[in-house]
């Protein structure tokens, strides 16, 4: 009988510990969950530079088509980011950290950063290719008066 009542008694602080911790997170919770029960992770407005202080705009996060653009861009400079498949794999991490350092970025440049300057590259490229064109006609054709 003793046992029993032991074995209650240890149900009860179990319980009462419970219904605390309930009451203690269940406000933490709630505020974390959204209304269809998943984590709301709501975007920051800006981002504080602890050294100034000052506040700059937070980079949005590259959508899949363009996360797809930045394994192409990096294909195409010449860095291996794995399949182009949109996955941020550990090859495409590498590629991007490796770009970063190659094209002057600071460390702390964002996807997006790294994603535009492969673009402007790939845009001076395209027109150095187009400007050499342009010059690589018929030596025996006219070139203008003259």
């Amino acid at each position: 009988m003793r046992t029993h009542i032991q074995g209650v008694v240890v149900l009860v602080a179990v319980l009462a510990a419970l219904w605390g911790t309930v009451r203690l997170a269940g406000p933490a919770v709630s505020d974390a969950l959204s209304g269809q029960g998943a984590v709301a992770a709501t975007p920051a407005d800006d981002v504080v530079d602890l050294a100034t202080g000052t506040a700059e705009p937070a980079d949005e996060p590259l959508t899949a088509d363009e996360f797809v653009q930045l394994q192409g861009g990096l294909l195409f400079a010449g860095y291996d980011p794995g399949p182009v498949d949109g996955i941020m794999g550990p090859s495409t991490r590498a590629a991007i950290d490796a770009a970063r350092a190659d094209l002057g970025l600071d460390d702390d440049a964002s996807d997006r950063d790294v994603l535009e300057a492969l673009q402007e590259m790939a845009d001076r490229a395209n027109a150095a290719a187009g400007a050499a064109d342009a010059g690589d006609g018929d030596p025996a054709a006219p070139t203008g008066p003259g």
